[in-house]
């Protein structure tokens, strides 16, 4: 993938993220805030997610709590949200689209190509090479 092309595709996934970190309760109508696939262009999707989800670590003090929207929406045990963005840690990879057979666009996971993980202590940190 050129150097270029993906340096676009880091653009769109901080964006992403940027708007996450700023409001970590967003709802947004297109994508799952933490576990985003956004269509770059006709030949490439992006996934970018967050590393639990935007969730805590699972505790026993938070299994009494209600339900979040998220625990709602992915059925799963008591966890709590998270809402420190700065423990947030942020994944993206770029993976190519062809039209199948039957006429629909698939995803090639196996052709993924891992962009970057993005942490925040005290500033940013890209990490390429994993």
């Amino acid at each position: 993938m050129k150097t270029e092309l993906k340096e676009k595709m880091m653009d769109i996934a901080l964006e992403h993220i940027y708007k996450v970190n700023a409001d970590p309760d967003i709802e947004l109508e297109d994508v799952d805030a933490y576990d985003a696939w956004i269509r770059f262009d006709k030949d490439w999707d992006l996934n970018v997610h967050e590393a639990n989800f935007g969730f805590q670590e699972y505790s026993a003090l938070t299994s009494d709590l209600a339900p979040t929207r998220k625990q709602k929406l992915f059925n799963i045990s008591p966890m709590k949200a998270e809402n420190d963005s700065s423990k947030f840690e942020w994944y993206c990879s770029a993976y190519p689209v062809r039209k199948g057979e039957d006429g629909y666009d698939h995803i090639i996971t196996e052709e993924g190509e891992h962009l970057f993980k993005w942490e925040k202590k005290g500033k940013v940190t890209f990490i390429t090479d994993q």
